[in-house]
């Protein structure tokens, strides 16, 4: 299971890493496609500025301990 993060880097305050949406995907292909489509289109003017100048990046991830869930029928 992969998870949509932004990651960004402050300079005094170090890095944050914050889960996007409610969404998990089953794979990261389809995860990076959610991804794709949804940004930066849903940003604000700020976050869209942020985005585009490059401090913020929007990563998918794979969740830890996932695989438990696609053993459950």
């Amino acid at each position: 299971m992969w998870a949509p993060v932004v990651v960004m880097l402050y300079a005094l305050n170090g890095p944050t890493a914050l889960v996007v949406g409610d969404e998990i995907h089953k794979t990261k292909e389809a995860c990076e496609a959610a991804v794709a489509k949804a940004v930066p289109d849903q940003l604000d003017q700020e976050g869209k500025a942020s985005y585009e100048q490059g401090y913020r990046h929007f990563v998918c991830v794979r969740i830890t301990g996932s695989d438990i869930f696609q053993k459950v029928q």
